[in-house]
């Protein structure tokens, strides 16, 4: 029987709740064994479409209460929900495709970046119209391919749409996890194409589908995606666990950037003195996290701040036949300094250098900076040359 993960007041412990009746039973859930691609629907699963319906039935002159009633009466019946514009005696609006940022349920990102640390392949695969698959590149999704339904001329529940999955995947079905909020399009035919899967417990289809019997056919019934990046069981996906009964104070820690973190860079970018709003972090970020080259790190307080930032990525000289890295940026927060931040991000970067196989790492330094300098030389940088620059625009 499927199982939703859900925070029990045992100081966070994973518990099992069965998807059709609720009941509760004590097994620590995991995800299944074998699993090397994790795949996501788009709509109500990393996408809110309230907004978009919003539009639909602005567009139809109806009352968005009686569009969504009508849509929820239909996947009741198990109906086509594109038959409510027939019930309703409107034609069909045409309104552009569009997905914003403030579109995304607030842990679409992050579970992406978590199934990215725990080296799994990272596909985004669903029934969307034309258009749909660059709105979601350029909200900066950490994805290995994104596709959609127009994209590739074949559409859910088609088991072709699932060998598409599988091709784009270059994996075997059974090491495929597919994550959907609905079982006729989602879990039953990936499922049968021997898919792993996780129902999704949220939009109208998922609060419908997973009362269902049927919702047994998922390998898992979930709430939200924060607890499928709790279960990818990564140091990055979520809370450490505490105590029942005593809080522990948390030692600062080094983990990878989160989408979740944009706010509380903005005052470490301007102690860098590259100050920029939270939009224009996440835009930044979003698009290094798109490029394997790129990886970028945070220190972590025990007080849900961070107390710094650093970036790096691999380069390829014309003057060498192997790889370097070069750290782009490097800052701790004022309060933190001296307490060694600083040397552990630098590790961090140089040890993540070496594991792709770059030989030498180089970093640019404004010539004003003379503490970087020194902290540099400290362990063990030195000095190669000057840095020119001119602004073209």
């Amino acid at each position: 029987m499927p199982v939703t993960a859900s925070r029990a007041a045992d100081g966070g412990k994973q518990v099992a709740r069965n998807c059709d009746d609720g009941n509760v039973n004590e097994q620590t859930q995991h995800l299944p064994t074998g699993i090397r691609v994790v795949v996501f629907d788009v709509g109500e699963t990393l996408v809110d479409e309230s907004r978009m319906w919003a539009q639909y039935a602005e567009a139809a002159n109806v009352a968005p209460f009686t569009l969504m009633g009508v849509i929820g009466s239909l996947i009741e019946r198990d109906e086509p929900h594109n038959k409510v514009w027939d019930i309703l005696g409107v034609a069909t609006p045409a309104i552009e495709t569009e997905i914003r940022a403030a579109d995304l349920y607030p842990d679409a990102l992050d579970c992406l970046i978590a199934a990215k640390d725990a080296d799994l392949v990272v596909g985004i695969a669903g029934n969307q119209p034309a258009g749909a698959t660059e709105c979601l590149w350029k909200l900066g999704f950490a994805a290995d391919f994104v596709a959609s339904s127009s994209d590739w001329g074949i559409s859910k529940p088609s088991p072709g749409f699932f060998s598409r999955i599988a091709e784009s995947s270059d994996a075997e079905p059974h090491e495929i996890l597919y994550v959907g909020d609905r079982l006729d399009n989602d879990i039953v035919p990936a499922a049968v194409s021997g898919f792993r899967t996780v129902l999704l417990e949220r939009g109208p289809w998922g609060r419908i589908h997973s009362r269902r019997a049927e919702s047994a056919r998922a390998d898992l019934c979930l709430g939200s995606l924060d607890e499928l990046a709790k279960l990818l069981n990564v140091p990055d996906a979520g809370a450490r666990v505490e105590s029942a009964n005593v809080t522990q104070p948390r030692e600062p820690r080094i983990r990878s950037v989160r989408a979740a973190d944009v706010e509380m860079l903005v005052e470490l970018f301007n102690d860098l003195s590259y100050p920029a709003t939270a939009d224009q972090i996440l835009s930044r970020v979003s698009r290094l996290l798109r490029d394997d080259m790129y990886r970028m790190w945070v220190v972590e307080n025990g007080e849900n701040g961070l107390d710094g930032f650093a970036a790096g990525h691999i380069v390829f000289p014309v003057e060498d036949d192997q790889p370097a890295a070069q750290l782009i940026a490097l800052v701790t927060s004022e309060h933190a300094r001296g307490g060694g931040l600083g040397a552990e991000l630098c590790a961090a970067f140089e040890e993540w250098a070496l594991s792709q196989g770059a030989h030498r790492a180089v970093v640019n330094s404004g010539s004003d900076r003379l503490r970087s300098h020194d902290f540099y030389k400290s362990r063990g940088w030195e000095r190669t040359g000057l840095r020119f620059g001119k602004r073209l625009a």
